[in-house]
């Protein structure tokens, strides 16, 4: 099992917290403030174990395999049912090119099944013109974790319904009949790790705990255009468009950037601009003369050693130069989405 070094992970002894995990009115951020001054938690000191070195799956990957399980799909299924919200996507994918008719469902006491409609633009034919088929329905996920989502539907199922899923744990196989490929935790969906709770992490979340340290430029906005005029940051950081990854149902506990300490003003209303909720920014304190002379020393004694004194488990990097020295000066984990990967050191325990 491989291991890993330079992520903090805790115990809680609060007698207020139940089975270890934070169950205190503060969640998120809030929480990792509360536990960051706590005195009745414990650091573990040894390295931390992982099934398997993390996997990063981008939402192109989940389109491409969504293709790979349409071939599996029976040939008289009548139709093609999306688990509410990420199950939608693969689901469309296959509705689509199956040309079935697609329905979404999310559960409570009872499924809840809409048809999503909608007409065929080749020819202008209604796909309801072509004759139903009389096969199952599949209901379809894209990833299946623990299980407990398609548990609750098959509970509440009264029809025979298929099951399938884009990715599925490996000790979970059994909970569908159909799948791509199994896929180890930790892992992190494109389409997913950015609006939920990986990114501000808190006690309950032990070896994520402290959350995500963010780059900015590139990853919540994108990228100046090359020989931009820079005399006015107060424009040109303006008219910078926000990204897709940007978080926004969940504080940021940091983030890093190379900006100059002098843009701090605009960079703010930037980020109040598009509603990105943050703790702390951490910004280059010398001239830019002084960054630019030396621009990767800069990214290690800036970037680098920010995230490294950080609690923050995982750092997001735009640039995989960059990703690769932050990596190997902090020793812990620095994703770079435009690559796909993970920077990382592990080793056989």
């Amino acid at each position: 099992m491989p291991t890993f070094s330079g992520i903090k992970a805790f115990e809680c002894f609060n007698d207020k917290v139940s089975t270890k995990l934070c169950t205190l009115e503060e969640k998120g951020s809030e929480a990792i403030a509360r536990c960051a001054t706590c005195n009745q938690r414990t650091e573990f000191h040894d390295p931390i174990t992982f099934d398997d070195k993390w996997q990063y799956i981008k939402t192109s990957k989940l389109v491409e395999d969504s293709l790979r399980l349409a071939n599996q799909i029976p040939s008289d299924c009548s139709g093609i049912i999306g688990v509410a919200r990420s199950g939608i996507l693969p689901a469309t994918v296959i509705s689509t090119h199956l040309q079935l008719p697609l329905y979404t469902v999310h559960a409570r006491d009872r499924l809840f099944i809409e048809e999503i409609k909608s007409q065929s633009l080749q020819r202008g034919l209604d796909y309801r013109t072509i004759k139903p088929k009389d096969g199952p329905k599949v209901i379809i996920d894209d990833t299946v974790h623990g299980g407990g989502s398609f548990g609750v539907i098959k509970s509440l199922a009264i029809e025979n319904y298929k099951y399938a899923a884009v990715y599925v744990r490996p000790n979970k196989t059994s909970a569908v009949d159909y799948y791509v490929e199994t896929l180890n935790s930790p892992h992190f969906l494109e389409w997913n790790m950015f609006n939920n709770s990986y990114v501000c992490g808190g006690p309950e979340y032990s070896p994520f705990y402290g959350g995500i340290a963010f780059d900015f430029d590139g990853i919540l906005c994108k990228d100046p255009e090359a020989g931009v005029d820079r005399g006015d940051p107060n424009k040109w950081i303006m008219e910078l468009q926000p990204t897709h990854i940007r978080p926004l149902h969940y504080k940021i506990p940091l983030i890093i950037t190379n900006r100059l300490e002098s843009w701090r003003e605009p960079t703010v209303k930037w980020l109040n601009k598009y509603s990105i909720n943050y703790d702390k920014i951490e910004m280059y304190q010398k001239s830019l003369d002084e960054r630019d002379a030396n621009f990767m020393q800069a990214v290690i004694e800036h970037k680098a050693d920010k995230f490294k004194r950080s609690d923050c488990y995982l750092m997001v990097e735009s640039d995989p130069q960059q990703a690769q020295l932050i990596h190997q000066y902090s020793q812990k984990p620095v994703l770079c989405p435009a690559e796909g990967k993970f920077y990382m050191t592990s080793f056989k325990s």
